[in-house]
């Protein structure tokens, strides 16, 4: 960009500068014009006319009026050469940033594409590993599950047992007492 319009700077200072040179070439069409004009209407001659000298410096004049001439479409061909080179250099220009900004754009898709991918891939190891673990705790809950029943199991029959214990134990100690005579209740 700072190429484009370093250059567009300088073909407007050139073109200024031509501008310049064309309009000085067309000043001195104007003098020249006017010089013809002026000796045009000159009558020197001894009957009021024109002489052999004047006419000399009426084509003199002319021929000038006629160089000047070549000279201004001299100059505007080049000034239109100048700017059809211009023009194609800015196309250049153009097309050669448009190409770049291609290149970046395609570059930045080939990037985020290849991101997307190992992206795609970390989320699916990620899917994996949490499938994987949901089924580790789905199989550790189970396994709670199972623990806390056999515990509850056993800790009733753990009461059952205490309760079946204590229960033979005053059979047992009614059966084995002695009897006090003196301490009869029937």
């Amino acid at each position: 960009m700072i190429k484009f319009l370093t250059l567009l700077l300088f073909f407007t200072s050139i073109s200024a500068h031509a501008q310049n040179h064309l309009d000085t070439l067309l000043q001195q069409r104007k003098s020249l014009y006017i010089e013809y004009s002026s000796l045009k209407e000159k009558k020197s001659n001894f009957w009021g006319s024109q002489s052999k000298a004047d006419l000399r410096k009426i084509i003199d004049n002319l021929k000038a009026i006629i160089r000047k001439d070549d000279e201004i479409v001299r100059e505007v061909n080049r000034q239109h050469e100048v700017k059809h080179i211009q023009i194609k250099q800015e196309s250049t220009l153009r097309q050669t940033d448009h190409t770049l900004k291609d290149r970046n754009y395609t570059d930045r898709i080939y990037d985020l594409n290849n991101q997307i991918a190992s992206l795609s891939v970390v989320n699916n190891n990620l899917a994996k590993e949490n499938e994987s673990l949901s089924k580790e705790k789905e199989v550790a809950a189970n396994e709670k599950f199972l623990l806390e029943n056999i515990l509850l199991v056993g800790f009733v029959i753990l009461l059952g047992l205490i309760f079946y214990i204590r229960r033979l134990n005053k059979k047992l100690k009614q059966k084995f007492e002695p009897t006090n005579p003196y301490n009869s209740h029937s």
